[in-house]
């Protein structure tokens, strides 16, 4: 945390390739900021927001994202 208050910081890694796909940083660490790393990522590795573009990408659920992000606070 520094003088300027806390930030969120949301990551997408492709597990096959091992590398980032998009960072995001934003004030408020809320659902509608979570899936834009996501959205980079699709730009970068499909060229953009067509129609069925990114048919057949996997996504965790919201329910495992939320039982880690618990655990995580547990701990710190």
């Amino acid at each position: 945390m520094s003088a300027e208050g806390q930030a969120c910081i949301f990551v997408a890694v492709d597990h096959c390739l091992m590398e980032c796909v998009g960072v995001h940083a934003a004030r408020s660490g809320n659902r509608f900021e979570a899936p834009e790393p996501i959205r980079q990522g699709v730009r970068e590795l499909f060229g953009g927001y067509l129609q069925d573009v990114a048919q057949g990408l996997c996504l965790p659920s919201c329910v495992i994202l939320r039982t880690v992000a618990k655990g995580v606070r547990a701990h710190v």
